[in-house]
């Protein structure tokens, strides 16, 4: 029908926006920006085919391009709410972070029942460090918008972080029973569960989480140490070596490999996780800690009480006085035979 609508009247600038929706959505992205401009070169004043241009700028990672889009729809259109909305988005992931909550503002103020509004603010206002705003932002978006599990999602992330697992719980399982394939939801909620001892279950979150997104490192890092919680070692080891496929510089896959090789009698392998850690994280002093008792325990003195040692000054620097002292009494007791 959009086809025939320009083939008879090759001027008609809304005929043009049709056709671009559809391209879009068809993923043929430069000929839907054809189509969007062809309709603002018939028409300069028609808002939609800039926000529709604009979206699919963002969607090319064309942040800049799009919020020009953007802005001159809001100009033709000052209550346009969706293109404040997406003008926030693309800021937001330019870090022009005060600049979207000033534009989520405005949307809200146009239309104070738009549930994707609040939800996205709460998301500014949680970058912001402005927790309990952000908490009751996701809390009114899920208000007018009971479906919407990605406000579920963000909800939990703030609980979390006031460490009201419960409640964090209770979100995560939300947003995954409104939608059964937000892998993060599921990773998440696994992580709570392992912090309050609950491995089994975090175990089964874990697998879902990779069966959704099979190159989620994090899934495989903490299924991982769920799994060696439950002493299933030899399955954490491969857990953390995927962890590492994926993520070269993942430092905690390489210390929780480190941690179990050491377990399991592997010495020498775990000497070299641990080297791989301080390789990443030069001021590592547990890695120094733990690679000094691998190393002691291969019957290298010397080399371990120097690991111990850079431990103890690392411990040290850092204020931790009980690490410092226990690296400390592991120098002078080998350092005494």
């Amino acid at each position: 029908m959009t086809r025939w609508s320009i083939d008879l009247d090759p001027k008609r600038a809304a005929a043009y926006v049709g056709r671009a929706l559809v391209k879009h959505e068809l993923g043929k992205k430069e000929e839907a920006i054809a189509d969007y401009t062809q309709a603002i070169d018939l028409d300069p004043k028609l808002d939609v085919a800039y926000v529709g241009r604009g979206l699919v700028k963002s969607d090319l990672g064309e942040k800049a391009e799009a919020i020009a889009d953007y802005t001159q729809a809001i100009e033709l259109n000052p209550k346009d709410v969706g293109a404040y909305k997406n003008r926030g988005l693309a800021k937001f992931s330019l870090g022009r972070i005060e600049e979207a909550l000033a534009d989520y503002n405005h949307a809200i103020e146009l239309d104070p029942n738009d549930a994707d509004a609040y939800n996205n603010r709460g998301n500014v206002k949680y970058e912001l460090g402005v927790k309990e705003e952000a908490l009751a932002d996701f809390v009114k978006a899920n208000d007018l918008n009971p479906k919407l599990a990605v406000a579920y999602f963000h909800r939990g992330v703030d609980k979390s972080k006031l460490a009201e697992k419960e409640e964090a719980l209770a979100a995560f399982s939300n947003a995954v029973n409104l939608n059964p394939k937000l892998a993060a939801a599921y990773l998440l909620r696994g992580n709570i569960k392992c912090e309050i001892g609950n491995q089994e279950e975090a175990l089964a979150d874990f697998n879902t989480a990779i069966e959704l997104d099979p190159k989620l490192a994090a899934a495989y890092l903490n299924r991982g140490s769920a799994k060696s919680e439950l002493g299933q070692k030899a399955e954490a080891l491969t857990d953390y070596t995927k962890a590492i496929e994926l993520n070269y510089y993942n430092l905690n896959a390489y210390y929780n490999r480190g941690l179990t090789k050491y377990s399991l009698g592997e010495k020498a392998e775990a000497i070299a996780d641990y080297s791989m850690v301080i390789e990443l994280s030069y001021y590592n002093a547990n890695a120094y800690y733990n690679r000094g008792s691998a190393k002691s325990a291969l019957g290298k003195k010397a080399e371990a009480i120097a690991d111990y040692q850079k431990a103890a000054d690392l411990y040290k620097y850092q204020g931790n006085t009980s690490n410092y002292e226990e690296a400390v009494k592991k120098v002078q007791q080998l350092s005494a035979h």
